[in-house]
């Protein structure tokens, strides 16, 4: 016999002290959201602002980061295979997260719920981790065999 969950509702979770409040993403989400993070990274501009917002660039900065493909090719594909997964997971994270509580920005005001805070937070392994397991055990239709 075959169970078939098809719970719909936004479920809660505790990652980091804070309280998240997650949308059940269908299949279709997830291709969206690598769809979107491929578009990032074919967009050399929209990568490079990403990139700059956050701190990303190699210790000389853009232009190191310009003459990198040329100059080392291996370390250019490892950085890029590494913004591929943590921009996958900033698009998976944006279209799940409905709201939070106990996430705070400097000076102790509320973190606002956008894509700078949540490309911020994905940045820490073990947010971005904690955030993506949660998501993929809210998805809404769940089987399982019951014997």
């Amino acid at each position: 016999m075959i169970r078939i969950a098809c719970d719909t509702d936004p479920v809660v979770v505790t990652c980091a002290g804070a309280s998240i409040s997650l949308r059940r993403l269908r299949p279709g989400a997830f291709s969206g959201a690598t769809e979107a993070s491929s578009e990032i990274l074919a967009d050399d501009d929209r990568l490079e602002q990403t990139m700059d917002a956050h701190g990303l660039f190699p210790a000389g900065g853009v232009d190191e980061w310009r003459l990198l493909k040329a100059a080392d090719p291996q370390r250019y594909a490892e950085t890029m295979t590494g913004l591929g997964l943590w921009l996958g997971a900033v698009e998976c994270a944006e279209r799940a997260i409905v709201s939070w509580e106990g996430l705070i920005v400097e000076g102790g005001a509320p973190a606002p719920l956008n894509r700078r805070t949540v490309e911020a937070l994905m940045l820490d392994p073990k947010f971005s981790e904690d955030i993506l397991k949660a998501i993929d055990a809210a998805r809404p239709v769940i089987t399982e065999t019951v014997q």
